[in-house]
Formats: C-alpha cells, structure tokens, sequence
C-alpha cells in the first residue's frame, strides 16, 4: 500500500531567488505479503530516495513516487510541489520626450519613441507583459509599447507595468510634451480698426472704449491677450 503525502506541498522562494529549498518527506509504504519495499521518485530535483528533498524550480513540478516489492509489483502515486516567485521585475522608462507638432494639425505620431528596458530573474523575457496608461490622449490605455501612437498638443504622462507570470509588477513613467506651433486666431477678426471719439470741450484727452478682440486657439490652448497701448 501506497499512502502518498500532502497532495500540494506549496513554498514561496525567497526575494531575488528562483529557486526554494523544499522538505518533500516520502510515503509510507506496506506490502500485503511483507516483501521488502524499494521506494523511489522521479525528482530530477533530488537525489534521495526516501525523501524527495531538493532545491526546485520556480513553478510547478510533479513527483511520482513508485513503490516496487520484491516480487516487482508497483504501486505509484503523485503529490505536486509549487515554489511561488515573490521577486517583482524591473523596468527603466526611456527619456522624457519633446517635439513639435505640425503646422495646421494639434498632435504628432510619435514612430521611434525608445522602448522601456524590462527584465525579470525568473520569467523569460517574451514571456513578460507590458502594458501601458497614458493621461492627455486617447485611447489612454493598451498593451505593449506607445511607439507609433498619436500624442495631442501638450503633456502626456505615459505609465508603462510590466507583469511577470507570478504576478508581480513593476511600473515606471515618462512624459512626452507636443509643442503647438500654431498660432491663435481672432475669433470675428480685430474689432473696428480705427474708433474715433471727440475730446470734451477744452480737454486735450478722451475716456474711449477699446473692447479687446475675441480670440480662440486652433488647438485648444489657452491664450494671453495683451497689448502696447502706453
């Protein structure tokens, strides 16, 4: 008879290891007839018999163990052992990024903005997943990288996460500013071009009403009027 352990021995290797050091106790084992019992495993983690004792892997690894008596009968069972990766990645964001929009349009496609460098001790690199939110442009969320993206006339915050297979997360942020170089409008055009008033009589000035223009910007910026009158 075969009583297999714990069916799931779970472990959590520690920060910056992808590995754990795992106690992985063998079954207890009878035969019927009382012929002796040789007691073995698939482990390639350990190289003990009555024990399956070893460093393992990040992840999941199955052990059969194989209870064979003398006369070569077998018995088998299974019991799992999961190490948890704990360590997140990391991620390094490129380079702030500035440039300019075009004249007569209020955003700019962005082809050659550098990737995020992300890394993770235990999760190969194509198996990461990076994804990205963004505040100023739509869409503002999405996976992968922001290269060839649309960003409008101003600042936008770009968050870049990158995930392992464990779970864990890492994130990091850069900002990329499109410069308007378009200029405002008058809105109706200047108001009255010459205004003429009389002074009062015997007075050399005049108190005269100067409306300011209405002015707009094709790209929504906000805009300063000012002017030279002394």
């Amino acid at each position: 008879t075969l009583g297999c352990p714990a069916t799931t021995i779970t472990q959590s290797a520690l920060g910056g290891q992808c590995t754990a050091t795992v106690s992985v106790p063998g079954p207890l084992v009878s035969d019927p007839c009382s012929e002796l019992v040789k007691l073995t495993h698939n482990s390639p983690y350990s190289t003990n018999t009555t024990n399956a004792d070893g460093n393992y892997p990040v992840g999941t690894t199955t052990i059969t163990w194989f209870a064979t008596d003398t006369s070569s009968n077998t018995t088998t069972c299974q019991q799992v052992v999961v190490v948890k990766d704990t360590t997140a990645p990391t991620i390094t964001c490129p380079a702030d990024a500035t440039e300019s929009a075009t004249v007569n349009n209020c955003s700019k496609t962005l082809a050659t903005i550098t990737d995020p460098t992300i890394f993770d001790s235990c999760t190969p690199l194509a198996s990461l997943t990076l994804t990205w939110t963004r505040t100023g442009s739509a869409p503002n969320s999405g996976i992968n990288s922001v290269t060839g993206l649309t960003f409008d006339v101003g600042l936008t915050t770009v968050t870049y996460t990158v995930t392992d297979l464990a779970g864990n997360a890492a994130s990091c942020t850069f900002s990329v500013t499109i410069l308007d170089i378009n200029p405002p409008v008058f809105t109706l055009g200047c108001p009255a071009t010459t205004i003429t008033q009389s002074a009062l009589g015997g007075q050399c000035t005049a108190t005269v009403s100067v409306p300011g223009p209405l002015v707009s910007d094709p790209c929504s910026e906000l805009v300063k009027l000012t002017h030279n009158s002394p």
